[in-house]
């Protein structure tokens, strides 16, 4: 696994370029949260993960949840759903979320969208909570 050297991969901008892929830190006071999924197809388990890491792009800490069985849009649910657990119980509270999952970050910010999900219903709350 390559080495990450800060004096080396990131620039002023705050942009880390590691084999053409970009990852820009978030605003000074703001943290950011990537997150993940995975599942195999032959025994359809299913996981997720995430990593934070704070305005100078300092890893904080991370997260791993292994699902079982279900849905692909229900992973990537859960993966939303534990990254922002996780910065409430770390009493983070300016947060910017990313996932290849955008479709699922699109539905959760759409009012008017009800999947009849519990899961997409307490990530509506903890994304309301003050």
């Amino acid at each position: 696994m390559e080495q990450i050297d800060p004096e080396k991969n990131f620039s002023e901008s705050g942009v880390c370029n590691l084999n053409g892929n970009a990852w820009i830190k978030p605003p000074m006071g703001w943290f950011k949260a990537n997150v993940d999924e995975a599942a195999t197809l032959r025994s359809l388990q299913a996981g997720c993960g995430g990593v934070f890491r704070d305005a100078m792009g300092a890893w904080l800490f991370g997260f791993t949840k292994s699902l079982g069985t279900c849905s692909a849009q229900m992973v990537e649910e859960w993966s939303v759903f534990e990254a922002l657990q996780c910065a409430w119980e770390m009493g983070i509270r300016k947060l910017i979320l990313e996932s290849d999952a955008q479709i699922v970050l699109d539905l959760i910010a759409d009012p008017d969208y009800n999947s009849g999900s519990l899961l997409m219903v307490e990530i509506r709350e903890l994304r309301n909570r003050d």
